[in-house]
């Protein structure tokens, strides 16, 4: 568990801004992605996690990083389906990681490592050119440096690796989440995320009015 003066030292930093949803609900993605006794998996969060899993079935991956994997539900599920596979996540946010490891011992997942740090410690704390794989799925519209983690992302992954990045876009701005400091528009994440793009994939997405928008959600797969 992380100290009081890393907490805070992590609140000092300009890519950490807090998200007290884990706090508050626990490891509630790993809930979204496989429902519960009381309620349905919901759909749309099942279709992101299952493109970045097809994604990652077509290369094979023995190394994959999870940028800002939150509980790690999704890192959760690439295990079971590749189970040769080694699997990190980060997350800045300690209850994250602490709810997501309670879950992974919940399901008994033995090929998921989930570590708490910040994006920039990344740079220094995780090997060169090191993963096969590596994914972020809604964090990049959380950063008030989303350069920091496209930079990141080619520092990590190996030659002729593939990388798969997701985020809502933006409809309105009475819709924007109170969480998220940037919702991008098509034009604008395609230009964020350069010229290796080779493939994009349009998905539903539910907002905070509760509507579902078709093709509000974009993610996009990258090698290179």
């Amino acid at each position: 568990m992380n100290s009081e003066s890393e907490i805070n030292s992590y609140r000092d930093d300009e890519n950490f801004i807090g998200f007290d949803k884990y706090t508050i609900k626990g490891y509630y993605h790993w809930k979204l992605l496989r429902g519960t006794d009381k309620k349905q998996p919901r759909q749309e969060y099942v279709d992101i996690a299952n493109t970045v899993l097809e994604t990652a079935l077509k290369i094979n991956p023995k190394r994959i990083l999870d940028i800002g994997c939150g509980d790690g539900a999704t890192c959760g599920l690439l295990a079971e389906k590749l189970p040769n596979s080694q699997i990190y996540g980060f997350d800045a946010e300690p209850d994250a990681i602490k709810y997501g490891r309670e879950a992974l011992r919940l399901y008994q997942i033995n090929n998921v490592i989930l570590s708490c740090f910040l994006l920039k410690n990344a740079f220094t704390g995780l090997p060169p050119h090191s993963f096969d794989f590596i994914f972020s799925v809604d964090v990049i519209e959380h950063l008030p440096n989303p350069k920091q983690l496209i930079e990141l992302i080619k520092f990590l992954l190996k030659p002729g690796g593939t990388a798969l990045v997701g985020t809502p876009l933006f409809i309105s701005k009475e819709l924007v989440s109170k969480y998220h400091i940037k919702e991008f528009n098509l034009e604008e994440i395609r230009e964020l995320l350069g010229d290796k793009i080779i493939q994009e994939h349009l998905k539903t997405s539910i907002r905070k009015d509760s509507k579902i928008y078709e093709e509000t959600y974009y993610l996009a797969v990258l090698n290179n």
